[in-house]
């Protein structure tokens, strides 16, 4: 806290604002003003029963917590006594993996830019979170074959993971045990995200050659999972990873994630495989324009049968074609282009 008459700062404060009695509109405007006012810290207590008496409102502590920390800029957020025993173990565990994840996303971007303060604090807080929530899963009681401890394990198997990617130790054998178990739990889609996670670890950890043959199973994996259950935002990271890894993914990849976009047809349509349909130019637009991504609509004389155009090659290689003339769009992308009629 900032002394008021300008000189250094003094000791951190905190202010715990309470949640019996407390309503959320009035709370978050505290937590405004104290975090305007210099404190450094606001907490609040972890209650659902007020007291005693049903009737008496209470403040949902996380729920708040997470609201005041993107109502504030510089304020310390969080619980001032937090009880394990009022969640599931097995959604606290779910809660830790979700913050390993994203921190360790952020201390990817802490090396790229050499921000030693961003990868300490992400470190320290993911340290800290999955350690609790070990405690809670470990202090529930249920015995390992619950189905509930299982998936809690599992969360807490995926969390470490993440943590020792955070930590720089990313290891695609690591990834692999969690992969398994969550196929064991019957759980697809979290088995997919794992064997996405260890396809980009052993990319990351091995030469270029080798690497495309080692990732290239368990992207397929996570690619068949994905198909399986139409899961368009995993499959376009998946394309992605293959893409920089000159992986060939199924046909059905293109086919699920393209034809919607087609159909669309809107300003974000952009082509993600080299392809062409053949066509013959009737247009002052030369194929130079074309390739060096200006779209344009004109008269094209094309076909629908698709032919392979590469990246960085003009119009003139590919396939031409007689047929009926019609309307096509040009549009651009890293790997190719594409016109669409």
């Amino acid at each position: 806290m900032t002394d008021a008459a300008g000189g250094p700062p003094g000791p951190p404060i905190g202010v715990c604002i309470r949640a019996i009695r407390g309503e959320p509109r009035w709370w978050l405007e505290s937590a405004r003003r104290l975090d305007a006012a210099g404190y450094a810290g606001v907490w609040c207590w972890d209650h659902f029963v007020g007291r005693g008496d049903p009737t008496v409102p209470v403040v949902e502590s996380w729920t708040i917590l997470s609201m005041a920390a993107a109502a504030t800029e510089r304020v310390t957020v969080g619980p001032f006594v937090l009880n394990v025993m009022n969640r599931h173990p097995a959604v606290v565990a779910r809660m830790a993996s979700m913050v390993a994840q994203v921190d360790a996303a952020v201390a990817l971007e802490a090396r790229q830019h050499r921000q030693l303060a961003p990868l300490a604090a992400a470190r320290e807080r993911t340290a800290q979170v999955v350690a609790a929530a070990a405690v809670s899963v470990r202090a529930s009681g249920a015995p390992p074959t619950a189905g509930s401890r299982r998936v809690a394990e599992a969360s807490l198997a995926t969390a470490r993971a993440f943590q020792r990617r955070l930590e720089g130790d990313d290891d695609p054998a690591v990834w692999r045990r969690v992969a398994l178990g969550w196929a064991a739990l019957d759980a697809p889609y979290d088995a997919a995200l794992a064997r996405w996670r260890q396809a980009e670890a052993i990319l990351a950890a091995r030469s270029s050659r080798a690497g495309r043959s080692s990732a290239r199973a368990p992207l397929l994996q996570a690619v068949e999972l994905g198909l399986s259950l139409g899961t368009k935002p995993l499959l376009r990271e998946l394309r992605e990873l293959a893409g920089r890894a000159r992986i060939v993914l199924p046909a059905g990849v293109d086919t699920l994630l393209d034809d919607g976009r087609r159909a669309d047809r809107g300003p974000a349509d952009v082509a993600t495989g080299p392809i062409a349909v053949g066509y013959s130019r009737r247009t002052s637009r030369s194929p130079d324009s074309i390739a060096s991504g200006r779209a344009a609509r004109s008269s094209w004389r094309c076909d629908s049968t698709p032919s392979f155009c590469s990246p960085g090659s003009s119009p003139s290689s590919c396939r031409r074609s007689s047929s009926t003339s019609c309307n096509v769009i040009v549009r651009v992308s890293p790997r190719g282009f594409v016109i669409t009629q």
